[in-house]
């Protein structure tokens, strides 16, 4: 059986459409990741900035009497 214009243009079509939800998967998975990871390093951040004031915090608040 040989395909006609018409089906072969569909065949194209639905191909192409694939792919892009193809390459769409792909892209959200990577954007995922990176959001993930500048979460993991926002955490780790704030907690080593965290860390050193706690101890000035605590002086600061004893000083104020609060």
């Amino acid at each position: 059986m040989r395909l006609q214009d018409k089906d072969k243009a569909v065949c194209e079509a639905i191909a192409q459409r694939a792919g892009m939800a193809i390459d769409n998967a792909r892209l959200y998975r990577e954007a995922d990741s990176a959001n993930r990871a500048k979460d993991h390093f926002l955490a780790a951040l704030s907690h080593e900035l965290r860390t050193p004031l706690t101890p000035a915090l605590l002086l600061s608040e004893s000083l104020l009497g609060t």
